[in-house]
């Protein structure tokens, strides 16, 4: 069954789902400094709000079971411009303590820890892990995280390679030919790989996480 709702949005992108049908997403809004503005809007299956309200390019919302969202929040109206991860619970929105510069990406588990890639020393991407009020460094150099209920984290980095962050340790999980890069990651430790064949299209694959089960 297919449910209309985003009504009364401009531009809606980014959308994000969670196991109680509740939805995330984008919605830009076209004004502002370089007509960036763009809000974060909520769906919990009856109501439809917005969890925040202009001024700020606010995107790709990630959203765990019991409601909690992590954000980018980008202000576009500074050069350069500069961006914070932004937790979300009840409709309040704050924003996460950081290590690294141009923070972005978040993605948030059920047990509400957060993970993201900045900018760290050296100019290089690291991925950092908000849990209980405390940011730590995880991986570096890394980008783009993705984390399951267990604290497991897959990433990428520019080596184009996939990686497994798990009870502490770091494991590297492919050794393609063609860049490959970690697309999702379920509690089964279940990976979905995405690798972008040069120079056209893209191929899923899924894989099992070990970490010594």
């Amino acid at each position: 069954e297919f449910r209309e709702f985003a009504k009364g949005t401009t531009f809606a992108f980014h959308p994000d789902i969670n196991n109680q049908d509740d939805v995330a997403w984008t919605d830009w809004l076209g004004t502002g400094c370089e007509d960036s503005e763009a809000d974060i809007v909520y769906f919990d299956g009856d109501e439809q709000r917005r969890l925040t309200e202009g001024q700020y390019n606010h995107q790709s919302p990630a959203i765990n079971d019991v409601g909690d969202i992590a954000f980018t929040r980008y202000d576009f109206c500074l050069d350069p411009w500069v961006s914070e991860i932004m937790h979300c619970r009840n409709g309040v929105a704050t924003v996460l303590p950081r290590l690294g510069d141009y923070p972005q990406g978040p993605d948030v588990n059920n047990v509400d820890e957060v993970v993201w890639d900045s900018l760290g020393y050296g100019n290089e991407y690291m991925i950092e892990r908000w849990r209980d009020g405390v940011v730590e460094q995880i991986a570096k150099p890394a980008l783009l995280p993705l984390i399951d209920d267990f604290g497991r984290i897959v990433f990428s980095t520019t080596t184009g390679q996939a990686y497994l962050y798990a009870d502490g340790k770091i494991t590297q999980i492919t050794f393609e030919d063609e860049p490959t890069a970690a697309h999702a990651i379920n509690e089964a430790g279940e990976i979905v790989l995405r690798q972008r064949p040069f120079p056209f299209g893209q191929l899923l694959i899924m894989r099992r996480a070990r970490t010594g089960d």
